[in-house]
């Protein structure tokens, strides 16, 4: 039977791919997911049938449009009206809402696909004949389950729910008369999500020790417990939001994306509620943190928390998003602040793993106050069911600074234990392996073990890109570029995404297709700089750009007002480097490079990682001065032993 078109997933697809349409419907409908699969619209009359394709693109939850070489040999076809319809509806849904979710069936290239731009803006999944592996599956139905409001309330660990203003209590969701009954399987999925995320221990809206002063009653005369209070829309919404960002070091880009619109739809409903900024402030401090946008979020994530201060002094959750933020915006004297705050804060919260990891790891970045750090990150791990994100702290402390690469190491598989899709986990194992261990054939024995919807994350495919292209497999990093957003923000690459499939294309010997790649790069990368023309990102990348087209004297240009904005000490940074390689300036660059080979363990090893891996680099690579640098900088993997 059809589905109900405001809870349904619409599927759009050319005739040709009905069989593996039905494998995505059968596979999403045994799940409890409704799906509305127009197998036999065509008996009806065509304008009966036209009106109800039309209502239901209009009132479904989500649009899943299946692209293949049939689609691409179609240029006319009533699946070419759906994607339109769809497309139109998705401008007047809110930015980071999925609607949109295109699935590809074939090995169809992105760049060459013919749809509506709208669906370039989001996300693609590649799902060969329809085929849909348990991962994906468990985030369509997570998607799904959000989108119609199947993820309530839950304390997540909390010793109190969050609690309506008004404090009337109403029947549970799930026994409310009238209610509609909820697939049986969307409750299970919510309830082991809420379960797992139960483990991190939630942040309480006010200060446990008022709940302390309260007398204790003898268990006889305890009165019967109260129904929870009804929880406000605006809280609500709050709920909604955290199932999908803690812990935001393994929420996914989409799952950030959206639980950012919960909450900003949470405070237009109330905007006098502290807690509700609170949160809202630290899903900025989040986005801030994990790099996860190229936008900056710094100061709108500071009004947030001095806004949630304010409104509710009291509280820990804004003390606590308060102090992450006055961290982040790195102002003089803010990493003392912000300690200050946090001790206060956890010592009224001993065991809430989230306060612990935020205080501890700053902690560990200073000699005089690693071992308290560390001591903070073991207690939040040692905390029943263990703390995934606590040891990849722990790792990120022994990594960086080059303090114990060993112990980082198995720091990084106790994470990966506890949670296997954490794509900072796997991007910063596999970064490992490369910079301090030097072992290319480890790196990539390591991004075979990412799993499918990690490799969907930026941080992931900007390692991954570079661990592939230095294995000599451009096709394989298309693929991977191919699912990726339009702009990558990670540590290991930050820009267009058709900059990096231009590098692969090149590898590949096609010319053409690479300079059409840095062509479009070079018109995003200008959008930006129109908007900030000393953006010192997006000048790197204009002038490497240019170079890598062609344009040497604009590239040149280009590069000295970048050198001009940055610091003397960053004159030979990595980006600079790598246009003065495409500039045929090697001399300067070998100079550097044996420079750089010559300092501290770390500089060598982040210096040797660079010569022998970067994709860039290539022109270099060809010189005859490469093999003697090269040389030296595989000497200096001679002392670091990993395993």
């Amino acid at each position: 039977m059809p589905a109900e078109a405001s809870r349904a997933v619409f599927l759009s697809y050319a005739s040709q791919d009905a069989e593996a349409a039905r494998r995505i419907c059968e596979t999403l409908r045994a799940e409890g997911v409704e799906v509305w699969f127009d197998a036999d619209g065509g008996l009806e009359h065509g304008d009966e049938w036209d009106a109800k394709i039309r209502r239901q693109i209009k009132d479904c939850v989500l649009f899943i449009p299946l692209i293949s070489a049939n689609t691409q040999a179609r240029e006319e076809g009533y699946f070419r009206l759906e994607w339109d319809l769809a497309a139109e509806r998705a401008r007047t849904i809110a930015s980071g809402v999925p609607f949109i979710l295109p699935v590809v069936i074939d090995d169809t290239r992105e760049p060459d696909a013919l749809v509506p731009d709208r669906f370039r803006m989001v996300q693609w999944t590649r799902l060969p004949g329809g085929v849909v592996p348990p991962e994906v599956k468990a985030r369509y139905l997570k998607l799904w389950s959000h989108r119609i409001g199947a993820a309530k309330q839950s304390e997540f660990g909390s010793t109190r729910p969050l609690a309506g203003k008004d404090g009337e209590s109403t029947p549970s969701p799930i026994q409310a008369p009238g209610r509609r009954r909820i697939p049986a399987a969307a409750w299970i999925f919510a309830a082991v999500t809420l379960t797992a995320l139960a483990g991190f221990v939630a942040l309480r809206p006010t200060s446990p020790a008022k709940a302390a002063s309260q007398p204790s009653t003898p268990e006889k005369s305890a009165p019967q417990p109260k129904p929870s209070p009804a929880l406000s829309p605006a809280r609500e919404l709050v709920e909604k939001a955290r199932v999908l960002y803690e812990p935001w070091d393994l929420a996914t880009k989409d799952e950030l994306m959206m639980a950012d619109q919960f909450l900003k739809r949470a405070t237009e409903f109330d905007p006098t509620d502290g807690e509700v900024w609170a949160h809202q402030a630290l899903v900025s401090c989040a986005f801030v943190a994990m790099s996860v946008t190229p936008d900056d979020r710094r100061a709108e994530m500071r009004l947030q928390a001095e806004r949630a201060f304010k409104l509710a002094p009291d509280s820990d959750t804004a003390r606590f998003a308060r102090a992450f933020a006055i961290r982040l915006e790195g102002k003089p004297g803010a990493r003392e602040e912000s300690i200050s705050i946090l001790r206060d804060v956890v010592a009224r919260n001993p065991e809430n793993r989230l306060m612990l990891r935020v205080l501890g790891y700053p902690l560990t970045s200073s000699d005089e106050t690693r071992e308290e750090g560390l001591a903070l990150l073991r207690r939040a791990a040692a905390l029943p069911g263990g703390d995934a994100v606590a040891e990849f702290n722990i790792g990120q402390s022994y990594m960086y600074g080059g303090r114990n690469p060993r112990e980082a190491l198995a720091a990084y598989d106790r994470s990966l234990k506890l949670a296997p899709r954490a794509h900072r986990t796997h991007s910063s194992k596999i970064e490992l392996l490369l910079r301090w261990g030097g072992d290319l054939p480890a790196a990539r024995q390591a991004l075979r073990e990412v799993p499918e919807a990690a490799l969907r994350e930026d941080r992931v495919i900007g390692i991954a890109t570079r661990v592939l292209l230095a294995n000599g497999e451009p096709g394989e990093a298309l693929r991977l570029l191919g699912s990726a957003y339009p702009y990558l923000s990670a540590a290991f690459f930050t820009g267009p995404t058709p900059y990096l499939k231009g590098l692969a294309h090149r590898q590949a010997n096609r010319p053409s297709a690479a300079a059409t790649e840095w062509k479009v790069a070079l018109k995003e990368i200008q959008r930006r700089l129109d908007a900030t023309p000393t953006a010192r990102i997006e000048l790197a990348l204009k002038a490497a750009t240019l170079a890598q087209l062609g344009r040497h004297d604009e590239a040149s240009e280009t590069l000295k007002l970048y050198e001009e904005l940055v610091p003397e000490r960053s004159r030979n940074d990595q980006r600079v480097l790598i246009v003065k390689t495409l500039l045929g300036r090697i001399p300067e660059v070998v100079a550097a490079m044996d420079a750089g080979l010559l300092r501290s363990q770390s500089q060598r090893t982040y210096m040797a990682y660079f010569i022998l891996f970067d994709p860039e680099l290539a022109p270099l690579r060809a010189h005859p001065a490469y093999a003697a640098l090269a040389e030296k900088a595989r000497a200096v993997y001679a002392d670091v032993q990993l395993k």
